[in-house]
């Protein structure tokens, strides 16, 4: 799945616990993704990716703009991935994974 393609290219871990309130959280001095284990697929799969446009920018706090910043990286990935990709051909999703970043990197 294309998660698991972010999770190896940003080289963060991710677990699951209850967290009593919170759907997720990103603690970026430990590249750490925790996620609650209680959650439906459709909300596992949205608040990972959430949580993996934090990694992706470096968010080091939560605020207005970085939960925004997250939400949005999240929707294009997922979005853009969905209709564009044949998610079975997994080399096809490796390239265009590593052209996403560059482009996004060059042009944020």
């Amino acid at each position: 799945m294309l998660e698991d393609l972010w999770i190896e290219e940003l080289e963060v871990e991710v677990f699951e616990r209850e967290l009593n309130g919170m759907y997720g959280a990103y603690i970026q001095s430990h590249q750490l993704i925790v996620l609650e284990k209680r959650l439906a697929p459709v909300q596992r799969r949205s608040t990972l990716m959430h949580e993996l446009g934090h990694a992706y920018y470096g968010h080091t706090e939560s605020t207005a703009r970085t939960e925004r910043e997250a939400s949005e990286w999240a929707a294009r990935q997922m979005i853009q991935r969905a209709s564009l990709i044949d998610l079975h051909d997994s080399m096809t999703v490796r390239l265009q994974l590593r052209l996403s970043w560059v482009y996004c990197r060059e042009t944020w």
